[in-house]
């Protein structure tokens, strides 16, 4: 794409080889990818069932905010509208929203065919 086009503008989002939580990617299974892409809409002062992914979850918010909590740590963060995600994979979390308004988010899913976007975890 060129720079010199009046009629396009790029705006690059979010760069990074880490998860939110700094843990570095693993590499990417060999194979045909599979691809997902999912719109949600969470409702004010939801939490979501604790979950795990084994394939890559990136995300957007949309509008209103997102928080992630990890369960065994109690590590969280918060992104905002506005902000990407790169979610953790095999680590036990569950996202929540935390405001009075409507939460919607982007995510896409990269794995191979067949496998689940998210694993529930039986919360004790």
């Amino acid at each position: 794409m060129s720079k010199e086009n009046p009629n396009l503008k790029a705006t690059k989002l979010y760069e990074t080889s880490k998860s939110w939580d700094g843990t570095i990617l693993k590499n990417f299974p060999e194979g045909t990818p599979h691809i997902t892409f999912m719109k949600y809409l969470i409702k004010p002062y939801t939490k979501l069932p604790t979950h795990f992914h084994i394939i890559y979850n990136f995300a957007y918010v949309l509008k209103g905010e997102l928080t992630i909590v990890k369960t065994e740590t109690k590590e969280e963060k918060t992104f905002k509208t506005g902000e990407a995600i790169v979610e953790t994979l095999d680590s036990h979390h569950y996202g929540e929203n935390r405001k009075d308004e409507d939460l919607e988010i982007i995510c896409c899913f990269v794995g191979k065919e067949g496998q689940p976007i998210s694993i529930p975890v039986e919360e004790k």
